[in-house]
């Protein structure tokens, strides 16, 4: 939940950067706090545990005794992050609701005129100004914000998501990106070539207390005999090349004897694909042992493909769509399953 509501709050301020450089400086600052907050603790409690070890080490408490004192401590300073985290986000939840209350005030207050000399209020109605259709350039550009579900199938069949291997409601996939689009033919508005390049994060979560381990040439799906206290999630990051032909529905305009193009007004529907480069392949487990919480982070190849190419689609209304892609490349390049990332979610083009 912590999560979540900090990456909201970041998209938020991300996407009205340039009328509230204020509210997204605010926000960085409390997520700045967030993260120094586990940091504190994390330190104090790996003091605490020293102090107690010590004292086992010097035979002044049993080690069962220092084993029950580090339980607490580690119990203590969960609560202490949940109490701390929580008045920070209570901060950010009226930091959101008070920008969105000062926009609806500001829209107001701008069609409100006053008598000068009762103050009483008078409605002002002011006939609307009709706007010049200027039209848009052949080329235009667009920021691109994807979220969704990630997982992965064997063997490009996608009758395999069923196998229940992996997580499908709790694995999450991202992009971020810029783009072009083209119109095709200078005198038609329906066909596009968009093109760009995007940040794209893919989340794996096996079922299962599995995890991937690698062993020589071959990454395979292992069962662990730690407690997870979390899922595992196996996370690549990738930067692509989109090449796309898109569709679009929105209709000119023809004025004084002038056709006008707008894109992204109606329906429309992009097919292509992308390819690109890995960058990046990471691996978290949290897991207990002997009643005392690890978090353990593995960071390499594991064995995964470095270039990356697939195929994309998506349709949608204006700036939001529905889109799907399908890595063809095998995640691991000595496998004997072939595992491929799917992802669906909904995709924006803010033109």
């Amino acid at each position: 939940m912590q999560k979540f509501i900090l990456f909201l709050a970041l998209a938020m301020s991300a996407t009205f950067v340039n009328a509230q450089e204020n509210f997204s400086q605010k926000v960085k600052d409390i997520a700045k706090e967030i993260i120094n907050v586990k940091k504190e603790e994390k330190e104090i409690l790996k003091e605490e545990v020293d102090a107690i070890n010590e004292k086992v080490a010097n035979n002044e408490i049993t080690a069962e005794e220092g084993d029950k004192r580090k339980e607490a401590a580690a119990e203590r300073s969960a609560e202490r992050i949940e109490e701390r985290i929580e008045v920070l986000e209570e901060q950010l939840e009226d930091l959101v609701e008070n920008a969105v209350e000062e926009t609806f005030d500001e829209d107001a207050d701008e069609n409100k005129v006053y008598d000068e000399e009762t103050g009483d209020l008078k409605i002002n109605i002011k006939p609307k100004k009709q706007k010049k259709n200027k039209g848009e350039p052949r080329t235009t550009s667009q920021a691109v914000f994807a979220i969704g579900v990630n997982t992965l199938i064997e063997d490009q069949d996608f009758s395999t998501i069923d196998n229940n291997k992996f997580q499908l409601s709790n694995a999450r996939a991202y992009e971020f990106g810029l783009s072009y689009k083209t119109r095709v033919f200078s005198k038609s508005n329906f066909l596009h070539l968009k093109y760009g390049l995007s940040l794209r994060v893919n989340n794996v979560r096996p079922n299962e207390n599995q995890l991937f381990v690698k062993n020589g040439d071959v990454t395979s799906l292992m069962t662990d005999s730690r407690e997870y206290t979390k899922d595992v999630y196996f996370r690549t990051v990738q930067w692509v090349v989109p090449l796309y032909l898109e569709f679009d529905f929105t209709k000119s305009v023809k004025k004084d004897d002038e056709i006008k193009f707008n894109t992204q007004k109606s329906f429309r529907l992009g097919v292509g694909g992308y390819a690109g480069v890995n960058s990046r392949t990471r691996q978290v487990v949290h897991y207990t042992d002997d009643k005392i919480r690890y978090e353990e982070e593995a960071t390499g190849n594991f064995n995964v493909n470095n270039f990356v190419y697939g195929l994309g689609a998506y349709v949608g209304y204006k700036d939001v769509s529905l889109y799907g892609k399908l890595d063809l490349n095998d995640l691991f390049s000595e496998n004997s399953i072939a595992y491929n990332n799917l992802s669906v979610g909904l995709r924006w083009d803010f033109n």
